[in-house]
């Protein structure tokens, strides 16, 4: 069995559920995939400006899991980070209208089921963030020519 845990998560996982979206879960992963692995506060300022309205409502399940990770007393917010965040589909309602020459076309109204699951950072920031020194530009230094 695989191991499910992400990668430098630590303690418990804080969650939010969103069940019975009113969007596609294809327009829903647009936001969601915006936030995977980033910490709460960047998150939220990057589905705040996000143009899409299905961000406003991933950003409405995260707030949601930041408050549920302010109940326990031990967890420092500004310590968090996005762990897991999907869109699954959820249910289809069918429905239809009239059209010309009397036929009926099918519309299909879909849902879908958002979650977010919060952690803590490691002491060592995010596995897999690079840091960038200042000043070096990633360049490496050019080596001297010998006559």
């Amino acid at each position: 069995m695989a191991d499910t845990e992400p990668k430098g998560a630590t303690g418990k996982g804080f969650r939010a559920k969103h069940r019975y979206a009113p969007t596609s879960a294809r327009k829903a992963r647009y936001a969601v995939d915006l936030i995977r692995g980033l910490p709460v506060n960047r998150a939220l300022e990057r589905l705040q400006w996000c143009p899409r309205r299905s961000a406003f409502l991933v950003r409405k399940v995260l707030q949601s899991a930041v408050a549920n990770a302010g109940q326990d007393l031990d967890v420092d917010a500004n310590r968090l980070f996005v762990a897991e965040a999907k869109a699954d589909d959820g249910p289809t309602a069918k429905r239809g209208k009239a059209r010309s020459r009397g036929q009926f076309f099918g519309i299909l109204v879909r849902h879908c089921h958002i979650s977010v699951e919060l952690r803590e950072m490691p002491e060592g920031g995010l596995p897999g963030a690079r840091r960038r020194e200042r000043g070096a530009g990633g360049r490496k230094p050019a080596a001297a020519k010998e006559a």
